[in-house]
């Protein structure tokens, strides 16, 4: 039987918008912005281990997508910053929650894999980064 075409199995929603926030850097990036807005350098300083390439990547997608904008900052004479868009802004609550359960669950998931690795299974690359527990945001 030959494969149905995208105008007969249309792209879930939900797996549309999973794909969009699902990238490495898109969250870091929604998440910073939550303060308010920034020039691509404040960003770029926030985001520990983004390039420049990505960086800019990952926002140009993220304005594609609507969630964030970029416009004249308001206190300069003539920078330009990024900001959330109301969409991108309604995003805000669930990726607290979800930054904030990252920092609370981070030491269990650490030790499943740990558990996982010395149990023989076939494992990805190793995550060398660790949390600190004062960076953890307020529920």
């Amino acid at each position: 039987m030959g494969k149905l075409s995208d105008q007969q199995n249309p792209p879930c929603p939900v797996h549309t918008v999973i794909e969009c926030l699902a990238d490495k850097w898109a969250l870091h990036i929604l998440y910073g912005l939550q303060g308010g807005p920034q020039r691509f350098s404040q960003l770029r300083r926030g985001i520990p281990g983004v390039s420049q390439k990505m960086l800019s990547r990952t926002l140009k997608r993220l304005e594609r997508d609507g969630l964030v904008a970029r416009g004249p900052l308001a206190d300069s004479g003539g920078g330009l910053a990024y900001h959330m868009t109301s969409l991108g802004e309604e995003m805000g609550v669930p990726l607290k929650g979800l930054v904030v359960w990252a920092y609370d669950h981070a030491d269990a998931i650490l030790a499943a894999r740990a558990a996982h690795d010395r149990a023989g299974e076939d494992t990805l690359a190793p995550d060398s980064s660790v949390l600190d527990a004062d960076d953890r945001p307020d529920a």
